[in-house]
Protein backbone atom coordinates (compact mmCIF):
# COMPACT_ATOMS: atom_id res chain seq x y z
CA UNK A 1 0.00 0.00 0.00
CA UNK A 2 2.95 2.22 0.83
CA UNK A 3 4.52 1.55 -2.12
CA UNK A 4 1.37 1.94 -4.50
CA UNK A 5 0.46 5.64 -2.71
CA UNK A 6 4.36 6.84 -3.93
CA UNK A 7 4.10 5.67 -6.54
CA UNK A 8 0.91 7.80 -6.85
CA UNK A 9 2.92 10.79 -4.97
CA UNK A 10 5.74 9.71 -8.18
CA UNK A 11 3.41 10.62 -10.99
CA UNK A 12 2.04 13.60 -10.08
CA UNK A 13 5.37 14.81 -9.38
CA UNK A 14 5.90 13.63 -12.86
CA UNK A 15 2.95 15.68 -14.29
CA UNK A 16 3.73 18.61 -12.11
CA UNK A 17 7.03 18.75 -13.76
CA UNK A 18 5.66 18.24 -17.06
CA UNK A 19 3.18 20.75 -16.96
CA UNK A 20 5.96 23.18 -15.45
CA UNK A 21 8.02 22.85 -18.32
CA UNK A 22 5.18 22.72 -21.07
CA UNK A 23 4.44 26.35 -19.37
CA UNK A 24 7.99 27.39 -19.32
CA UNK A 25 8.22 26.54 -23.35
CA UNK A 26 4.45 28.00 -24.27
CA UNK A 27 5.99 31.49 -22.12
CA UNK A 28 9.75 31.46 -24.07
CA UNK A 29 7.80 31.18 -27.61
CA UNK A 30 5.67 33.96 -26.83
CA UNK A 31 8.58 36.20 -25.52
CA UNK A 32 9.91 35.36 -28.81
CA UNK A 33 7.25 36.31 -30.72
CA UNK A 34 6.82 39.45 -28.93
CA UNK A 35 10.58 40.10 -29.69
CA UNK A 36 10.36 39.09 -32.89
CA UNK A 37 7.63 41.60 -33.47
CA UNK A 38 8.99 44.57 -31.46
CA UNK A 39 12.07 43.96 -34.44
CA UNK A 40 9.48 43.91 -37.23
CA UNK A 41 7.74 47.13 -35.81
CA UNK A 42 11.56 48.64 -35.00
CA UNK A 43 12.18 47.80 -39.11
CA UNK A 44 8.95 49.53 -39.81
CA UNK A 45 10.13 52.69 -37.91
CA UNK A 46 13.32 52.64 -39.65
CA UNK A 47 11.98 52.16 -43.03
CA UNK A 48 9.86 55.16 -42.70
CA UNK A 49 12.17 57.38 -41.03
CA UNK A 50 14.30 57.51 -44.33
CA UNK A 51 11.64 58.60 -46.44
CA UNK A 52 11.97 62.06 -48.17
CA UNK A 53 9.54 64.92 -47.25
CA UNK A 54 11.09 67.44 -49.42
CA UNK A 55 14.19 69.01 -49.54
CA UNK A 56 16.84 67.77 -47.15
CA UNK A 57 13.67 66.61 -44.92
CA UNK A 58 13.08 63.03 -43.93
CA UNK A 59 10.46 61.50 -42.05
CA UNK A 60 13.35 60.86 -39.05
CA UNK A 61 13.64 64.91 -39.22
CA UNK A 62 10.35 65.14 -38.26
CA UNK A 63 10.57 62.70 -35.44
CA UNK A 64 13.75 64.00 -34.01
CA UNK A 65 12.34 67.77 -34.44
CA UNK A 66 9.29 67.06 -32.64
CA UNK A 67 10.43 63.88 -30.30
CA UNK A 68 7.83 61.72 -31.59
CA UNK A 69 9.45 58.18 -32.44
CA UNK A 70 7.06 56.62 -29.85
CA UNK A 71 3.99 58.01 -30.99
CA UNK A 72 5.06 56.57 -34.80
CA UNK A 73 5.47 53.45 -32.99
CA UNK A 74 1.74 53.16 -31.17
CA UNK A 75 0.53 53.81 -34.78
CA UNK A 76 3.09 50.93 -36.10
CA UNK A 77 2.43 48.43 -33.46
CA UNK A 78 -1.15 48.21 -34.66
CA UNK A 79 0.18 46.92 -38.25
CA UNK A 80 -1.05 43.79 -39.21
CA UNK A 81 0.40 40.60 -39.16
CA UNK A 82 0.78 38.44 -41.94
CA UNK A 83 0.12 35.03 -41.44
CA UNK A 84 0.88 34.31 -38.16
CA UNK A 85 4.04 34.16 -36.21
CA UNK A 86 6.38 31.52 -38.63
CA UNK A 87 8.58 28.63 -36.64
CA UNK A 88 11.75 28.25 -38.96
CA UNK A 89 13.36 26.19 -36.31
CA UNK A 90 12.47 25.47 -32.78
CA UNK A 91 14.47 27.98 -31.53
CA UNK A 92 13.89 30.63 -34.22
CA UNK A 93 10.78 32.81 -35.14
CA UNK A 94 9.99 35.08 -37.69
CA UNK A 95 6.80 37.76 -38.00
CA UNK A 96 5.78 39.66 -40.87
CA UNK A 97 3.80 42.83 -40.29
CA UNK A 98 2.45 45.38 -42.60
CA UNK A 99 0.78 48.84 -42.71
CA UNK A 100 -0.55 51.10 -44.82
CA UNK A 101 0.77 54.42 -46.15
CA UNK A 102 -2.51 56.20 -45.38
CA UNK A 103 -2.75 54.68 -41.99
CA UNK A 104 0.95 56.24 -41.46
CA UNK A 105 0.68 59.66 -43.01
CA UNK A 106 -2.36 59.82 -40.90
CA UNK A 107 -0.08 59.84 -37.96
CA UNK A 108 2.67 62.12 -39.35
CA UNK A 109 0.16 64.86 -40.25
CA UNK A 110 -1.66 64.56 -36.57
CA UNK A 111 2.54 64.91 -35.04
CA UNK A 112 2.92 68.01 -37.31
CA UNK A 113 -0.26 69.54 -36.51
CA UNK A 114 0.14 69.13 -32.90
CA UNK A 115 3.61 70.05 -32.90
CA UNK A 116 3.28 72.90 -35.30
CA UNK A 117 6.17 75.18 -34.30
CA UNK A 118 8.49 72.08 -33.81
CA UNK A 119 7.95 70.54 -36.83
CA UNK A 120 10.28 70.98 -39.65
CA UNK A 121 7.35 70.99 -42.45
CA UNK A 122 3.99 73.22 -41.95
CA UNK A 123 1.35 70.18 -40.97
CA UNK A 124 -0.57 71.35 -44.97
CA UNK A 125 2.66 70.98 -47.10
CA UNK A 126 2.89 67.68 -45.14
CA UNK A 127 -0.65 66.56 -46.12
CA UNK A 128 0.40 67.56 -50.16
CA UNK A 129 3.57 65.65 -50.15
CA UNK A 130 1.83 62.20 -48.71
CA UNK A 131 -0.95 62.34 -51.14
CA UNK A 132 0.94 59.65 -52.97
CA UNK A 133 1.03 57.94 -49.92
CA UNK A 134 -2.41 56.41 -50.82
CA UNK A 135 -1.49 53.91 -52.85
CA UNK A 136 1.85 52.45 -50.49
CA UNK A 137 2.14 49.66 -48.91
CA UNK A 138 5.11 49.41 -45.65
CA UNK A 139 5.71 45.76 -44.97
CA UNK A 140 9.05 44.82 -42.56
CA UNK A 141 10.03 41.54 -41.03
CA UNK A 142 11.37 40.81 -37.47
CA UNK A 143 13.51 37.71 -36.35
CA UNK A 144 14.16 36.14 -33.23
CA UNK A 145 16.12 33.46 -31.97
CA UNK A 146 16.45 32.20 -28.12
CA UNK A 147 19.40 34.13 -27.03
CA UNK A 148 18.20 37.18 -28.66
CA UNK A 149 14.92 37.00 -26.90
CA UNK A 150 17.19 36.76 -23.72
CA UNK A 151 18.53 40.01 -24.35
CA UNK A 152 21.83 39.03 -26.45
CA UNK A 153 22.93 41.32 -28.94
CA UNK A 154 25.68 42.19 -30.32
CA UNK A 155 26.71 45.28 -32.42
CA UNK A 156 27.98 45.30 -35.79
CA UNK A 157 30.05 48.30 -36.52
CA UNK A 158 31.09 50.49 -33.97
CA UNK A 159 32.65 53.23 -35.92
CA UNK A 160 36.03 55.07 -35.68
CA UNK A 161 35.13 56.22 -32.31
CA UNK A 162 34.24 53.12 -30.13
CA UNK A 163 36.96 51.31 -31.25
CA UNK A 164 39.34 53.48 -28.62
CA UNK A 165 36.09 52.08 -26.08
CA UNK A 166 36.86 49.37 -23.29
CA UNK A 167 34.30 46.99 -23.05
CA UNK A 168 33.29 47.44 -19.46
CA UNK A 169 32.59 51.16 -20.48
CA UNK A 170 30.48 50.07 -23.68
CA UNK A 171 28.24 47.63 -21.70
CA UNK A 172 28.25 50.71 -19.10
CA UNK A 173 26.76 52.94 -21.70
CA UNK A 174 24.42 50.26 -23.01
CA UNK A 175 23.34 50.01 -19.67
CA UNK A 176 22.25 53.52 -19.16
CA UNK A 177 20.58 53.37 -22.45
CA UNK A 178 18.20 50.39 -20.99
CA UNK A 179 17.74 52.40 -17.88
CA UNK A 180 16.92 55.31 -19.74
CA UNK A 181 14.17 53.01 -22.15
CA UNK A 182 12.43 51.75 -18.41
CA UNK A 183 12.10 54.71 -16.84
CA UNK A 184 10.37 55.94 -20.05
CA UNK A 185 7.77 52.88 -19.56
CA UNK A 186 7.27 54.23 -16.30
CA UNK A 187 6.72 58.04 -16.70
CA UNK A 188 4.31 57.34 -19.75
CA UNK A 189 2.32 55.23 -17.30
CA UNK A 190 2.08 57.00 -14.53
CA UNK A 191 -1.03 59.36 -14.93
CA UNK A 192 -3.14 56.25 -16.41
CA UNK A 193 -5.97 55.76 -14.14
CA UNK A 194 -6.32 53.42 -11.26
CA UNK A 195 -10.28 52.28 -11.23
CA UNK A 196 -12.83 54.93 -10.55
CA UNK A 197 -11.31 56.49 -6.84
CA UNK A 198 -9.21 59.23 -8.60
CA UNK A 199 -6.34 56.60 -7.82
CA UNK A 200 -3.37 56.43 -11.02
CA UNK A 201 -0.78 53.81 -12.28
CA UNK A 202 1.37 56.04 -10.17
CA UNK A 203 0.08 54.85 -6.78
CA UNK A 204 0.09 51.52 -7.59
CA UNK A 205 3.87 51.44 -8.38
CA UNK A 206 4.25 53.43 -4.66
CA UNK A 207 3.33 49.70 -3.54
CA UNK A 208 7.04 48.14 -3.21
CA UNK A 209 5.71 44.89 -4.36
CA UNK A 210 4.68 46.33 -7.43
CA UNK A 211 7.03 49.04 -8.45
CA UNK A 212 9.64 45.64 -7.89
CA UNK A 213 7.83 43.33 -9.82
CA UNK A 214 7.62 46.29 -12.99
CA UNK A 215 11.18 47.07 -12.67
CA UNK A 216 12.11 43.05 -12.35
CA UNK A 217 10.06 42.89 -15.87
CA UNK A 218 11.83 45.78 -17.47
CA UNK A 219 14.82 44.40 -16.05
CA UNK A 220 14.53 41.41 -18.64
CA UNK A 221 12.99 42.75 -21.22
CA UNK A 222 15.46 41.83 -25.05
CA UNK A 223 17.02 44.42 -26.65
CA UNK A 224 15.85 44.92 -30.54
CA UNK A 225 18.41 47.34 -31.68
CA UNK A 226 21.83 48.97 -30.38
CA UNK A 227 22.73 51.91 -32.63
CA UNK A 228 26.34 53.40 -31.96
CA UNK A 229 26.90 56.95 -32.72
CA UNK A 230 29.91 58.67 -32.74
CA UNK A 231 29.27 60.95 -30.26
CA UNK A 232 29.76 58.33 -28.40
CA UNK A 233 26.31 57.65 -27.62
CA UNK A 234 24.51 54.70 -27.56
CA UNK A 235 20.34 54.29 -28.52
CA UNK A 236 18.98 50.99 -27.47
CA UNK A 237 15.30 49.59 -28.79
CA UNK A 238 13.87 47.72 -25.97
CA UNK A 239 10.88 45.47 -26.22
CA UNK A 240 8.14 46.75 -23.95
CA UNK A 241 4.88 44.53 -25.33
CA UNK A 242 1.96 46.52 -23.59
CA UNK A 243 0.11 43.14 -22.89
CA UNK A 244 3.43 41.68 -21.07
CA UNK A 245 2.99 45.33 -18.56
CA UNK A 246 -0.47 44.56 -18.01
CA UNK A 247 0.00 41.32 -16.73
CA UNK A 248 2.92 42.03 -14.48
CA UNK A 249 0.84 45.07 -13.35
CA UNK A 250 -2.53 42.86 -12.53
CA UNK A 251 -0.51 39.53 -10.83
CA UNK A 252 1.19 42.45 -8.83
CA UNK A 253 -1.59 44.06 -7.83
CA UNK A 254 -3.90 41.57 -6.88
CA UNK A 255 -1.73 40.72 -4.03
CA UNK A 256 -2.56 44.07 -2.45
CA UNK A 257 -6.15 44.04 -1.09
CA UNK A 258 -6.02 47.91 -1.23
CA UNK A 259 -5.05 48.02 -5.02
CA UNK A 260 -7.20 45.50 -5.61
CA UNK A 261 -10.20 46.79 -4.06
CA UNK A 262 -10.20 49.55 -6.58
CA UNK A 263 -10.27 47.32 -9.71
CA UNK A 264 -13.56 45.49 -10.88
CA UNK A 265 -13.62 43.84 -14.20
CA UNK A 266 -14.15 47.49 -16.21
CA UNK A 267 -11.55 48.93 -14.64
CA UNK A 268 -8.96 45.89 -16.00
CA UNK A 269 -10.19 46.13 -19.16
CA UNK A 270 -9.77 50.09 -19.31
CA UNK A 271 -6.54 49.57 -17.97
CA UNK A 272 -5.52 46.74 -20.62
CA UNK A 273 -6.82 49.63 -23.09
CA UNK A 274 -4.85 52.66 -21.81
CA UNK A 275 -1.13 50.67 -21.38
CA UNK A 276 -2.00 49.49 -25.21
CA UNK A 277 -2.52 53.00 -26.13
CA UNK A 278 0.01 54.80 -24.06
CA UNK A 279 3.20 51.54 -24.38
CA UNK A 280 4.50 51.40 -27.57
CA UNK A 281 5.58 47.58 -28.62
CA UNK A 282 9.12 48.82 -28.33
CA UNK A 283 10.25 52.12 -26.02
CA UNK A 284 14.05 53.44 -27.40
CA UNK A 285 16.12 54.66 -24.52
CA UNK A 286 19.41 56.61 -24.80
CA UNK A 287 23.27 56.74 -22.57
CA UNK A 288 26.47 57.88 -22.62
CA UNK A 289 29.83 56.27 -22.25
CA UNK A 290 30.40 57.99 -18.90
CA UNK A 291 27.39 58.69 -17.53
CA UNK A 292 24.66 56.63 -16.76
CA UNK A 293 20.91 57.54 -15.76
CA UNK A 294 21.52 57.67 -12.05
CA UNK A 295 24.65 59.95 -12.54
CA UNK A 296 22.70 62.06 -14.87
CA UNK A 297 19.08 62.23 -13.77
CA UNK A 298 19.95 63.27 -9.81
CA UNK A 299 23.47 64.63 -10.55
CA UNK A 300 23.82 68.53 -8.94
CA UNK A 301 25.03 71.25 -10.98
CA UNK A 302 27.77 72.52 -8.73
CA UNK A 303 29.16 75.57 -8.09
CA UNK A 304 28.50 78.06 -8.94
CA UNK A 305 24.78 77.85 -7.99
CA UNK A 306 24.09 79.16 -11.50
CA UNK A 307 25.81 78.66 -15.00
CA UNK A 308 27.70 81.69 -16.63
CA UNK A 309 25.44 81.72 -19.74
CA UNK A 310 21.83 82.35 -17.11
CA UNK A 311 21.89 86.17 -18.24
CA UNK A 312 22.76 85.36 -22.02
CA UNK A 313 20.74 85.50 -25.01
CA UNK A 314 20.57 82.65 -27.79
CA UNK A 315 19.08 83.00 -31.07
CA UNK A 316 18.50 81.07 -33.89
CA UNK A 317 17.59 81.99 -38.32
CA UNK A 318 15.68 79.09 -39.85
CA UNK A 319 14.00 79.68 -43.22
CA UNK A 320 11.30 78.40 -45.84
CA UNK A 321 11.03 78.30 -49.22
CA UNK A 322 8.59 75.32 -50.11
CA UNK A 323 5.39 76.51 -48.68
CA UNK A 324 2.80 78.26 -51.15
CA UNK A 325 2.71 81.53 -49.58
CA UNK A 326 4.79 84.10 -47.57
CA UNK A 327 3.20 83.63 -44.48
CA UNK A 328 2.97 79.87 -44.64
CA UNK A 329 7.15 79.88 -45.21
CA UNK A 330 7.19 82.04 -42.59
CA UNK A 331 5.45 79.60 -40.52
CA UNK A 332 7.95 76.98 -41.49
CA UNK A 333 11.25 78.88 -41.21
CA UNK A 334 10.03 79.39 -37.41
CA UNK A 335 10.05 75.98 -36.73
CA UNK A 336 13.02 75.56 -38.66
CA UNK A 337 14.85 78.45 -36.80
CA UNK A 338 13.14 76.36 -33.23
CA UNK A 339 14.34 73.15 -33.91
CA UNK A 340 18.13 75.05 -34.76
CA UNK A 341 17.60 76.99 -31.32
CA UNK A 342 17.06 73.79 -29.44
CA UNK A 343 20.31 72.21 -30.88
CA UNK A 344 22.12 75.32 -30.01
CA UNK A 345 20.51 75.11 -26.05
CA UNK A 346 21.37 71.33 -25.93
CA UNK A 347 25.22 72.19 -26.47
CA UNK A 348 25.08 74.63 -23.21
CA UNK A 349 27.31 73.11 -20.26
CA UNK A 350 26.05 72.23 -17.06
CA UNK A 351 29.05 71.05 -15.41
CA UNK A 352 32.09 69.54 -16.26
CA UNK A 353 31.54 67.34 -19.36
CA UNK A 354 28.23 67.34 -18.71
CA UNK A 355 25.89 69.86 -21.51
CA UNK A 356 21.75 70.11 -21.22
CA UNK A 357 21.38 67.93 -24.06
CA UNK A 358 23.04 65.00 -21.95
CA UNK A 359 20.47 65.42 -19.48
CA UNK A 360 17.53 65.59 -21.17
CA UNK A 361 18.17 62.82 -23.18
CA UNK A 362 17.68 60.81 -19.66
CA UNK A 363 15.26 62.83 -17.95
CA UNK A 364 12.39 63.47 -20.14
CA UNK A 365 10.90 66.33 -17.42
CA UNK A 366 14.16 68.23 -18.36
CA UNK A 367 13.55 67.55 -22.04
CA UNK A 368 9.91 68.88 -21.27
CA UNK A 369 11.71 72.05 -19.52
CA UNK A 370 13.73 72.45 -22.31
CA UNK A 371 10.39 72.49 -25.21
CA UNK A 372 8.78 75.06 -22.69
CA UNK A 373 11.29 76.98 -22.88
CA UNK A 374 11.27 77.32 -26.58
CA UNK A 375 7.69 78.31 -26.55
CA UNK A 376 8.61 81.54 -25.44
CA UNK A 377 10.87 81.87 -28.07
CA UNK A 378 9.63 85.21 -29.93
CA UNK A 379 10.98 86.42 -33.41
CA UNK A 380 13.05 89.25 -33.55
CA UNK A 381 13.39 89.52 -37.49
CA UNK A 382 11.12 88.29 -39.95
CA UNK A 383 12.23 88.53 -43.24
CA UNK A 384 10.03 87.81 -46.62
CA UNK A 385 12.22 87.28 -49.55
CA UNK A 386 11.74 88.07 -53.19
CA UNK A 387 11.13 84.58 -54.24
CA UNK A 388 8.15 84.20 -52.02
CA UNK A 389 10.34 82.12 -48.95
CA UNK A 390 10.91 83.86 -45.58
CA UNK A 391 13.66 83.89 -43.02
CA UNK A 392 12.95 84.38 -39.46
CA UNK A 393 15.37 84.80 -36.36
CA UNK A 394 14.27 83.60 -32.97
CA UNK A 395 16.06 84.74 -29.75
CA UNK A 396 15.25 83.38 -26.09
CA UNK A 397 16.29 85.02 -22.88
CA UNK A 398 18.40 81.73 -21.31
CA UNK A 399 16.90 83.22 -17.45
CA UNK A 400 13.72 81.79 -19.16
CA UNK A 401 15.00 78.55 -19.64
CA UNK A 402 17.09 78.57 -16.70
CA UNK A 403 13.62 78.81 -14.70
CA UNK A 404 12.05 76.64 -16.16
CA UNK A 405 14.83 74.12 -15.50
CA UNK A 406 15.43 74.27 -11.66
CA UNK A 407 12.61 72.47 -10.52
CA UNK A 408 13.20 69.37 -12.78
CA UNK A 409 17.25 69.38 -11.88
Amino acid sequence: MRSYSLGILALALLGLTVTARAQDARGQRREQIDAATARAVDGLHRQISQESLGRNITVGDLLDRTSSHDELDKTLQRAQMIGGPRWIDDQTCQVRLEISGPRVASALVSIASTRPKKSPIAPEVLTARLKDWDRRTFSATGTSTAGAAAGMVKPTEDGVAWSRVNDASRQQAINAAKQDAAHRVIETTKSIPWGAGGKTVADALADKDVRDAVDQWLATRPVNQVEFREDLQVRVALATPAGELFDVLHDAAAKSAELSRSMDDAAWTKLRSDLADRVSATTRGSGRVGASPMSVTRMSIGAPDTPPWVNDQADAIGSATSAKTPLKNARAAEADAQAKLRQKLELLPLSDGVTLGDVARQNPRISDAVGRSLSRARPTKVDYLSDGGARVRLTLELRDLWDELQPAL
